[in-house]
């Protein structure tokens, strides 16, 4: 046998008390997935969000948090949510002058959003900043005491994972999993927030900063980007669904709102998320892409929408005239495809399914 060959354990020093835990599939009774938000956002589960920074994803969280203060319309009328609490942790954001503000703009009921600020150390008066590896049984414990949370808000994850390499798998592993447990087992929404890397290329999942476990651990994930055809909108779009239907993204706008302050009246202003009533097709990837193509690209996808409307103007064709079309114009096919989804052009069997019949592009209806 080689010296290199891997030793085992000595059956005798194999820990007696080490079981396996199994159940039957046919004794587990199956249950529906419960959501917070409609394919969205699970009760149980942890969702990622993800962008780079400027482009008010800590926004979105606070609109999302006030939604559920009160139990308000989800957005494109996706239906109303569940009234509850929400807690929230944020390393980056000032409480009273930014937070709060915030929430106010979006409309919460502040009543039912709690801060987590920080972690008080022993009978004294010194703190230090909340630890998920070390300080979750506390926060289990604030939940019970809240009693009806419902949202968990961690902005960003990067700021709360302790002495672990955010790049290894098994350190981020080691934090993520009982983050997961603590909310099967309260049945609340936890939404880590974090950042993309500055590489272009692959899916826009690949781009989410540090181990891919990020991604991985979450059951539903959300990429925030500009919108490649306007730079004053902004895209929340889904990049990841395990247990839901796929739904399309959505887009918003930052506006602000203007309140007179509790002190002095003087006026405070605030931004807020305001969501468009239609939702967007593009997909996270198309929208990644396109930005990493730069003005150059964004060009080329104007020329190629421009060659769309103009070929498909007079009706229906065929899918591969388009591409022939496209090909002997020099449009390259990945790029009209992409105009197709910006542009919203439907794609259908001319003589359905059965019939086997041509791919048939048209223009969406209006009106």
């Amino acid at each position: 046998m080689s010296d290199t060959a891997p030793k085992l354990m000595p059956l005798s020093k194999v820990p007696k008390e080490t079981r396996l835990v199994v159940k039957c599939a046919a004794d587990i009774k199956p249950e529906k997935v419960d959501w917070l938000w409609g394919q969205r956002l699970p009760l149980g589960k942890c969702v990622l969000v993800a962008g780079e920074g400027g482009l008010g994803k800590s926004m979105v969280l606070a609109g999302i948090a006030a939604t559920v203060s009160k139990g308000g319309e989800w957005p494109c009328g996706e239906g109303e949510s569940r009234c509850g609490s929400v807690i929230i942790l944020s390393a980056e954001d000032d409480a009273a002058d930014t937070i709060v503000p915030r929430l106010i703009a979006a409309g919460a009921d502040c009543s039912k959003v709690h801060i987590l600020e920080a972690v008080r150390k022993g009978d004294d008066d010194g703190h230090r900043s909340f630890n998920l590896q070390v300080d979750l049984p506390e926060l289990e414990k604030t939940i019970d005491q809240i009693d009806d949370v419902l949202l968990v808000i961690i902005d960003p994850i990067t700021s709360y994972l302790g002495q672990v390499d955010s790049h290894k798998n098994a350190d981020i592993r080691s934090v993520l999993e009982p983050l997961g447990k603590m909310a099967a087992k309260h049945h609340l929404t936890v939404i880590a927030n974090t950042h993309l890397s500055k590489a272009s290329g692959g899916s826009a999942n690949s781009r989410v900063i540090g181990s891919v476990a990020f991604v991985n651990h979450a059951r539903a994930a959300f990429i925030v980007t500009p919108d490649p055809e306007d730079g004053t909108r902004r895209l929340f779009l889904p990049s990841k669904t395990n247990l839901g239907k796929p739904r399309d993204g959505l887009a918003y706008r930052i506006a602000d709102f203007a309140f007179p302050g509790p002190e002095d009246g003087s006026t405070i202003w605030a931004p807020y998320v305001q969501w468009e009533d239609a939702p967007v097709t593009i997909s996270a990837d198309q929208a990644m892409a396109t930005l990493a193509d730069g003005a150059e690209g964004r060009n080329a996808i104007e020329e190629a929408k421009q060659f769309l409307l103009d070929v498909l103007s007079e009706g229906p064709r065929g899918q591969k005239e388009v591409k022939q079309e496209a090909e002997g114009s020099g449009f390259p096919w990945r790029t009209v495809r992409r105009a197709k989804d910006l542009l919203g052009v439907q794609a259908q069997r001319a003589g359905g399914i059965a019939e086997k019949g041509r791919w048939v592009w048209c223009l969406p209806r209006r009106g």
